[in-house]
């Protein structure tokens, strides 16, 4: 079990490194693309599940999430689909998939952040110290 302080930090890390994401990219973001389970559920705990307008297969939580449109699976997404839904911004894990998809969503000119996938309280708080 890991000890509570670090369960606050990591918490604490959490909120830092969304927080980056928003003020990097102004509050002009009104129509988000979640892709990942975890991004997905973090960014809807720190109050952007208003903004998010579709997701992959993977987030399932909270409930609400469901209800959004579906863009496939986070490893195997078309970017034609995620372009067809008009984002200002797309936000995924680092499991974001295919190789082409992806290089197709990075020439397009909407903001795609990708959050590599941390498997542990210290590589997430190395993924923050790194953007």
């Amino acid at each position: 079990m890991m000890p509570k302080s670090m369960i606050k930090k990591s918490l604490a890390t959490v909120s830092l490194f969304l927080c980056t994401l928003a003020h990097a990219h102004g509050e002009n973001a009104q129509r988000i693309i979640s892709l990942g389970g975890s991004i997905t559920e973090i960014a809807w705990a720190l109050g952007a599940g208003d903004r998010i307008i579709a997701c992959d297969s993977s987030s399932q939580f909270p409930a609400e999430v469901r209800d959004l449109t579906q863009v496939g699976y986070v490893a195997a997404v078309s970017a034609e689909g995620l372009i067809a839904e008009k984002p200002d911004m797309i936000i995924a894990s680092s499991r974001l998939g295919p190789p082409a998809a992806v290089e197709i969503l990075k020439n397009t000119g909407i903001p795609l952040k990708i959050f590599p996938t941390p498997n542990d309280a210290a590589s997430l708080e190395s993924v923050v110290v790194g953007i």
